[in-house]
C-alpha cells in the first residue's frame, strides 16, 4: 500500500514518493533520530533473516561512488538520499572518462568485498550537482562465493539457476544465459554497455524484442565506436564487451587504473590542444593527431607505468571473514595464519580459533560457571591462548593449549592478559584505590610488579593490553599513575625501566579514540578514532615526528583491530542497536517505546514527572540527551550545540542534571526540562564524573569521581567528600545513599548516610551479581532496579533488588541483548534501555597486497 507523506515507518517519516519498481516503492524520508534525509525502498514482501544479514553485509561497503545502505527493516531498506540527475551522454572525452573512472572505482570496491551488482544500468547511476557518480541499488547484488568455500555466509542473494535478472539491454552474456555463478566480470560487461551508450549515444545491442536482444548479447559483436572516441577508451570498452569473462579484466581495480591513466593523459593532451570534443550529434571526423596521440599514450601507459608513480596512499578493499553469527575481539596469531576470538555460544562467550582463509572455526573452552570470556591473547610461540573471565569484576587469567584441552587458572582476580617472550604476563587488576592497575606477573615464582599505569575503564571489554613483538614495550589506554583526575591517553610503557609516557600525535583527540593495535614492525600504532558518525582508521608514527595518517573510514564502531604482517588489518565492526523499553512492575511482556541511536557506553535512562523518559544517545557521532514519550519519536531535550551525556539524574523543580561537553566529562549542567534551557553549570574539579544522583528536594547533587562519593549544592559551590565509592544513587527518603564499590574479587553495596557516617552493607545473593546501578532506580519501599551479570551469559538481564534483605528477582532479559539501566516512573512502571549486538570480522587489505 502506498505510504502518504507524514506516515511513520519506524523512526523514518515519509516525505514524498520517488518512484516504484518490481521490488516495491521508493520514498524520500526523514530520519528523525539522526535528523537527515534518506531514501527508503519498501518491499512488497517481508525480508527473510538471511536477506537482512546479507543487506547488512552490503551496508558495510563504504565508498564515495556507491550509494550507502544505512539500515534494514522487516520489509524496507534505508539508503543514502542522492540528489542528482540520471547519467547521460556528455560533450567531451574528459567528462566521459571521469564518469568511467568513478564508476570503475565504485565497482572495484564492491568487487573487492566480493559483491556483484548484477543490475548495472543508466537508471541505477546518478550524477550529483558536484559531479560525483553514485551507483544505486545493490538490491540485486550477491556476494561472490569464495573458491572452494561452502560457507553460506559468503553468498548474498543467490538466485536459482535459469533465472534471469536485471534489465535485459545491460546483461552480460553469462547473465543472459541464466547462469547463477556471476563474477565481477559480469558487472564489467554491463559497465562496457553503459560506457558504449554514453560514447555512441545508442545502445550496443538494441533489437526488436527481448529474446532478440538477449541473443545479440550472447552472439553478436557491437558496432565499432565512433572514431571521435579516444582510442584508449575504445580499446577498454572493446575488452569489457568480450563475450568470454576470462577475456575481460582479471581485476576491476586494474580496469580502474587504466581508465584513470587514460583520463590523466587526456588532461595533459587537452592542455596542448590535441583533444577534440565528442559531438552532440554523430558526424564524420578524421581522427588525425588525437588518435595517434592517444595510441602512443596507451603504449606508454601499458608498457612503462613506472614512468608515472602511483599515489603513496593506497586504496583499501574489504572482505568479511567467516565465523559464528556473533564474533568479537579477534587476535591474530604470531604467524598471522590463525585468528583467536570470542565466539557467542548459547548466549555466553567462549574462546574460539579460526582460519581466516576458509572461515572454519572451532570452540576451545566450554565452562559456563566461571564467567564470560574476554581479552583473548596468544603466547609468543602460538602454542597457548591466554584469556580472562569476568562477572562484575575480573575473575582471573586462564590459559588453554591451542590444540585444545582443559583451561587452567593462571592468576585470580586479574584480566587483560598479554604474554611476553620471556614467559611473563602483563595484566590488569583492581588495586587498593579501586582503580584498574597494569601489572607484570612471573608465573614460575608468583612475583607481581605494579606498573605506573591506571587502565581506563571504557565500558564493556574494550581496552586490551597490546605489546610489541620484541616484548620491550606495552601499550594501553589509560593514565600515568597519580594523575587519574586527568584525561586518559594512549600510554606507552617501557617494560625494562617500568616507566610510562603518553603517545603523542598531532590531530588526535584522545576522547574519540576507540581502539588501537601495534604494527608488526613496532614503528607505529594503528588507531580507530570516532569522527562524528564515522570511524577513521589511522596510523600514529612512534618516532614522535609525524601527524595522524588516515588510512580509511568505516561506518560501524571498531570494537577491535589487529595488524597482519602482510599489511592487512582485521577489524571487529560492531553495532549496538538501542531501544527504550517499558515494563509493568508486575511483570509481563516488555513494550518497545522507541529505537534510538546507541550511546558509546551502556545506555542510561531517567524518568521525568511529566511522563517522559530521557536517554543518552549518539547522534551523528555526538552525545545527545533525547526525550522519549510513549507513541512519539525521540527528540533532543537540551537546547545546546554542546555534547550532553550521562551520567544524569532528574532534579526536583522540573530540572535535569547531566554531564556536558566532551570527554572526560568533568562538568555538570542543570536544565529546565520544560524548555531545554540550561540554568546552571558546576565544575567540581574532582576528575571524570562517573555517576550522578540528586536529593529528593533537589538542593544537593551526589556524584562519584576518582573513587570517592561527593556532594555539591545544585546551585554550585565546593564539593564535599562523603565516602569511598564508584557509583551512588540517592534513596527517595533523602537521608541515605546506596553506594557501590568494586573490590578485587567482588562488587559490594552499602547504605551510607547522605551526610556521612556509619555504613550498612547490603547483603547480596551471589547467584545474581549486581552489575550496574543508576539514578531513579530506587522505589519508596526500598525496591531497586539493577542490571545483573550472570556467570553463564554475556548478556545482562534486569533484576529487582530488595535493599533490606538483598533478595534479587529477575524481571526481564531476552538472552540476546543487554539491559543498560532502568528507572521507575511516577505511576510505578519501569523504563529501561536495551542494547543488542551485531558483531562481525572484516579483513581490509591495501591496494597491491
Amino acid at each position: 500500500m502506498p505510504r502518504a507523506p507524514g506516515a511513520l515507518l519506524g523512526p523514518y517519516e515519509i516525505l514524498a514518493p520517488l518512484g516504484a519498481g518490481g521490488m516495491g516503492e521508493v520514498y524520500k524520508a526523514h530520519d528523525t533520530r539522526l535528523d537527515r534525509i534518506v531514501a527508503i525502498k519498501i518491499s512488497r514482501q517481508q525480508f527473510s533473516h538471511r536477506f537482512e544479514r546479507e543487506a547488512r553485509a552490503v551496508a558495510a561497503l563504504n565508498h564515495p561512488n556507491v550509494c550507502q545502505i544505512y539500515d534494514v527493516g522487516p520489509d524496507y531498506l534505508v539508503m543514502e538520499y542522492v540528489e542528482g540527475t540520471p547519467i547521460a551522454p556528455v560533450d567531451t572525452p574528459r567528462k566521459l572518462l571521469d564518469i568511467a573512472v568513478q564508476l570503475s572505482d565504485g565497482l572495484a570496491a564492491a568487487h573487492a568485498a566480493r559483491i556483484v551488482h548484477r543490475d548495472l544500468k543508466p537508471d541505477n547511476i546518478l550524477i550529483t550537482r558536484e559531479g560525483r557518480v553514485k551507483i544505486l541499488d545493490f538490491g540485486l547484488a550477491r556476494t561472490e562465493a569464495a573458491i572452494g568455500s561452502d560457507d553460506p555466509t559468503v553468498k548474498v542473494m543467490l538466485t536459482d539457476p535459469g533465472t534471469t535478472l536485471g534489465t535485459i539491454a545491460y546483461m552480460s552474456p553469462e547473465q543472459a544465459r541464466g547462469e547463477a555463478d556471476l563474477s565481477a566480470q559480469s558487472d564489467q560487461f554491463s559497465l562496457g554497455l553503459v560506457l558504449y551508450e554514453l560514447a555512441a549515444r545508442k545502445r550496443a545491442f538494441r533489437r526488436g524484442s527481448a529474446v532478440e536482444t538477449m541473443t545479440a548479447i550472447i552472439r553478436d559483436e557491437a558496432d565499432p565506436l565512433p572514431a571521435t572516441v579516444p582510442t584508449p577508451l575504445r580499446w577498454i570498452v572493446e575488452r569489457l564487451l568480450a563475450k568470454e569473462p576470462a577475456e575481460r579484466y582479471d581485476s576491476t581495480r586494474d580496469l580502474y587504473r587504466e581508465l584513470r591513466q587514460a583520463r590523466d593523459r587526456l588532461s595533459e593532451s587537452a592542455a596542448s590542444g590535441t583533444v577534440q570534443a565528442l559531438p552532440l550529434k554523430p558526424r564524420r571526423r578524421w581522427p588525425g593527431l588525437a588518435a595517434v596521440a592517444f595510441a602512443a599514450a596507451v603504449i606508454l601507459l601499458t608498457g612503462a607505468r613506472w614512468l608515472w608513480p602511483q599515489p603513496a596512499a593506497p586504496r583499501w578493499s574489504a572482505v568479511q571473514v567467516g565465523g559464528p553469527e556473533i564474533a568479537m575481539y579477534p587476535r591474530l596469531s604470531p604467524d598471522g595464519h590463525l585468528l583467536a576470538f570470542q565466539a557467542m555460544v548459547d548466549g555466553a562467550t567462549q574462546v574460539a580459533v579460526m582460519k581466516p582463509e576458509s572461515g572454519n572455526w572451532n570452540v576451545l573452552t566450554r565452562r559456563r560457571d566461571l564467567g564470560t570470556v574476554d581479552f583473548v591473547s596468544w603466547s609468543p610461540d602460538g602454542g597457548t591462548l591466554y584469556f580472562s573471565r569476568h562477572t562484575v569484576v575480573p575473575r582471573g587469567i586462564f590459559s588453554i593449549p591451542f590444540l585444545g584441552g582443559e583451561e587452567h587458572l593462571v592468576l585470580e582476580n586479574a584480566s587483560n592478559p598479554a604474554a611476553l617472550p620471556d614467559g611473563t604476563l602483563l595484566g590488569v587488576r583492581i588495586n587498593q584505590q579501586r582503580r584498574f592497575q597494569l601489572f607484570r606477573f612471573w608465573p614460575e615464582t608468583g612475583k607481581l610488579q605494579d606498573l605506573p599505569v591506571e587502565v581506563a575503564d571504557r565500558g564493556p571489554r574494550t581496552n586490551p593490553v597490546q605489546t610489541s613483538r620484541d616484548g620491550r614495550r606495552a601499550f594501553v589506554f589509560g593514565s600515568i599513575a597519580g594523575t587519574s583526575g586527568g584525561k586518559p591517553w594512549l600510554i606507552e610503557v617501557d617494560l625494562a625501566k617500568a616507566s610510562a609516557r603518553p603517545v603523542a600525535a598531532t590531530g588526535l583527540n584522545y576522547a574519540d579514540l576507540r581502539n588501537f593495535t601495534i604494527s608488526p614492525d613496532g614503528a607505529s600504532v594503528i588507531v580507530a578514532v570516532r569522527a562524528k558518525a564515522l570511524f577513521r582508521i589511522a596510523r600514529i608514527p612512534l618516532d614522535g615526528l609525524g601527524a595522524l595518517q588516515e588510512l580509511f573510514t568505516v561506518t560501524s564502531d571498531v570494537a577491535a583491530l589487529n595488524a597482519g604482517a602482510d599489511g592487512s588489518l582485521v577489524l571487529n565492526l560492531q553495532d549496538r542497536p538501542m531501544d527504550v523499553m517499558s515494563l509493568a512492575a508486575s511483570g509481563g511482556q516488555p513494550q518497545k517505546l522507541v529505537g534510538i541511536p546507541p550511546s558509546p557506553g551502556w545506555g542510561t535512562v531517567v524518568t521525568l514527572p511529566d511522563g517522559r523518559a530521557v536517554a543518552n544517545a549518539g547522534v551523528s557521532g555526538r552525545a545527545r540527551l533525547l526525550a522519549v514519550g510513549r507513541g512519539k519519536d525521540a527528540t533532543p531535550l537540551i537546547n545546546t550545540l554542546e555534547e550532553t551525556d550521562a551520567p544524569m539524574t532528574e532534579v526536583a523543580g522540573n530540572r535535569i542534571a547531566f554531564a556536558i561537553g566532551p570527554a572526560p566529562l568533568q562538568t555538570l549542567a542543570l536544565a529546565d526540562t520544560s524548555n531545554g534551557r540550561i540554568v546552571g553549570r558546576i565544575s567540581p574539579g574532582k576528575g571524570s564524573i562517573e555517576s550522578l544522583s540528586a536529593s529528593p528536594d533537589g538542593q544537593t547533587l551526589y556524584f562519584t569521581a576518582g573513587g570517592s562519593v561527593w556532594s555539591v549544592a545544585s546551585g554550585g559551590g565546593d564539593a564535599r567528600r562523603i565516602c569511598a565509592g564508584d557509583v551512588v544513587v540517592a534513596k527517595p527518603a533523602g537521608a541515605t545513599l546506596v553506594v557501590a564499590r568494586a573490590e578485587s574479587s567482588q562488587k559490594r553495596l552499602f547504605e551510607v548516610p547522605s551526610a556521612g557516617g556509619a555504613e550498612r552493607e547490603i547483603p547480596l545473593d551471589p547467584r545474581f551479581p549486581v552489575l550496574r546501578l543508576s539514578a531513579g532506580s530506587i522505589r519508596g519501599d526500598d525496591q531497586m532496579l539493577v542490571s545483573l551479570e550472570m556467570a553463564d551469559s554475556w548478556f545482562n538481564p534486569l533484576g529487582l533488588l530488595d535493599l533490606k534483605s538483598g533478595r534479587v528477582t529477575r524481571l526481564a532479559g531476552d538472552g540476546v541483548s543487554d539491559i543498560g539501566s532502568a528507572a521507575w516512573t511516577r505511576d510505578g512502571q519501569i523504563v529501561y534501555s536495551r542494547k543488542g549486538v551485531v558483531s562481525t570480522f572484516w579483513k581490509f587489505t591495501p591496494e597491491g597486497k
